[in-house]
C-alpha cells in the first residue's frame, strides 16, 4: 500500500494540522506503509526532496507567499508524478492546492480521503477575505470528489459550514496524538510559590491570547500566578505576534519560551525527553483560549501529564474535557469566566486531575490509526 499526503505545510513547520499529518505518516511508516508527503517549500533552505523518520517528503518551490497561502506554479507537475505512483491520496484541508491533487487523483482512479482539520478563519482584510473564499471553494471541490471524509469529532462536523452537505461520507476519528502513558497522578499544585499557567500553540489571532492576558490581570492582584507561553509565529500573523510580544514585555510574571519541539516517540516506544515534556510537567493549569479550534490536540497532551485544562465552549474543542472531566469549559472571549475557572481549579485541584488513565485509553494513537486504516480499506 502506498499513501500520498497532500498538505500545504509540513515539518519543520509546526501546527496542529502538520503534526496530525506527520504523526499519521510516521506511524503508518513504522507499520510498513509507504508514505510520501507533498507540500510547499515554505522556507527556501529546505530541500525539495527529503526524508524524515521513514517518510518521503517532496517540497514544491514557492513563487509568492500571500498571508498563509503559497503560490506554487509547478504544483501540478509535481503532484502529477506522485499521484500515479500511489494507491490512496490523503488531502489535508484546508488546502487550495488540494483541488489540483483531487482532480488528478480522479483522473487516475485513485481513492481520495479528505482530512477536514478546520474551517479557515482569517483576520478581516481584503486579501484574507479573497483567500478564504478561494479556500472554501477549493475545499467544496475536494469534499465532493472524496471517497471518504475524516473529521476529528461529530461535534465539530455538525457545526461546520461545508461538511453537512457531505455527511454520508463523513466519519469522526480523533486525531493521532503522542501522549504520556506513564501514571502521573497530580494531587496538589507545584510547590514553587506560584501557580503556573501554560499556553502552547501558534501565536495567531484565532488562539485568543489577548483574553488570557486579560484574565491574568484579573486574578494576579496578589502576584500568585505565572504565565508561560510557548509556540511559533505562523505565516501571515506578523501584526498579531507583535501585539502579543508587547503584552509579554509589559506584564509581570509572563514569559515567552519561543517554539517548543513537539512530543515524539522513540523507536523503543518511550517518550522523547525534550523541552515540551519539561513544560507539561512544570505547568499547573493549561489554558486553551482559542476562538476557532476544531479540537486542540495540545490540551489532550497536557491531560496525559495529569494537568487540568481550561478550554472554550466551541464545537470539537470542548470534547476532551467533556469526556475526561479534567478541566473547565468556559464561554468564548470571556476573560472574567476564564479568571473564575483558573481560581476554581486552583482551589479544587485534585478534583480535576483524576482521569489521566481515561485520557490515555480514549485517545490512544494505535486505536486511531486502526480506525483510519479499517475505514480506508473498506472504501468500495
Amino acid at each position: 500500500m502506498k499513501i500520498l499526503h497532500s498538505i500545504s505545510y509540513y515539518a519543520p513547520y509546526i501546527s496542529g494540522v502538520t503534526l496530525y499529518c506527520q504523526r499519521l505518516a510516521e506511524k503508518l511508516a513504522r507499520n510498513g506503509v509507504d508514505n510520501t508527503v507533498i507540500c510547499g517549500q515554505h522556507e527556501k533552505q529546505l530541500n525539495t526532496q527529503d526524508a524524515l523518520h521513514k517518510v518521503n517528503i517532496i517540497r514544491v518551490p514557492v513563487l509568492i507567499k500571500l498571508s498563509r497561502g503559497m503560490i506554487m506554479p509547478s504544483w501540478f507537475i509535481y503532484v502529477y508524478k506522485q499521484v500515479k505512483k500511489h494507491d490512496y491520496i490523503f488531502i489535508h484541508l484546508p488546502q487550495i492546492e488540494g483541488v489540483i491533487t483531487a482532480f488528478l487523483a480522479k483522473i487516475f482512479s485513485k481513492k481520495i480521503i479528505a482530512i477536514y482539520h478546520v474551517e479557515l478563519v482569517l483576520p478581516k482584510t481584503l486579501i484574507n477575505r479573497l483567500l478564504m473564499y478561494i479556500t472554501h471553494t477549493c475545499s467544496r471541490y475536494v469534499l465532493g470528489k472524496s471517497d471518504l471524509i475524516i473529521s476529528y469529532t461529530s461535534d465539530y462536523s455538525k457545526a461546520t459550514k461545508l461538511l453537512p452537505k457531505y455527511f454520508s461520507k463523513v466519519i469522526a476519528i480523533y486525531p493521532p496524538m503522542i501522549l504520556n502513558t506513564k501514571p502521573l497522578q497530580r494531587t496538589r499544585l507545584n510547590t514553587n510559590g506560584l501557580v503556573t499557567i501554560g499556553y502552547l500553540g501558534r501565536i495567531s489571532h484565532e488562539k485568543g491570547l489577548e483574553y488570557l492576558f486579560k484574565a491574568m490581570n484579573i486574578i494576579n492582584v496578589t502576584n500568585r500566578y505565572k504565565l508561560l507561553i510557548g509556540g511559533p509565529q505562523p505565516a501571515g500573523e506578523d501584526k498579531y505576534f507583535k501585539v502579543i510580544s508587547n503584552l509579554v514585555g509589559s506584564e509581570k510574571n509572563v514569559e515567552y519560551l519561543g517554539t517548543l519541539p513537539p512530543l515524539r516517540l522513540l523507536e523503543n516506544g518511550e517518550l522523547e525527553q525534550n523541552a515540551l515534556v519539561e513544560f507539561l510537567n512544570l505547568i499547573d493549569i493549561f489554558v486553551l483560549p482559542s476562538i476557532n479550534e476544531s479540537f486542540g490536540i495540545v490540551q489532550v497532551e497536557a491531560m496525559s501529564f495529569g494537568c487540568p485544562v481550561i478550554a472554550g465552549d466551541y464545537p470539537g474543542m470542548r470534547v476532551p474535557i467533556g469526556i475526561s472531566g479534567m478541566g473547565v469549559i468556559i464561554p468564548l472571549q470571556n476573560p472574567e469566566k476564564l479568571a473564575d475557572a483558573i481560581i476554581e481549579i486552583t482551589n479544587n485541584y485534585e478534583k480535576y486531575t483524576q482521569n489521566q488513565s481515561k485520557v490515555i485509553s480514549e485517545f490512544n494513537i494505535d486505536k486511531v490509526i486502526d480506525q483510519i486504516m479499517n475505514n480506508i480499506q473498506n472504501i468500495v
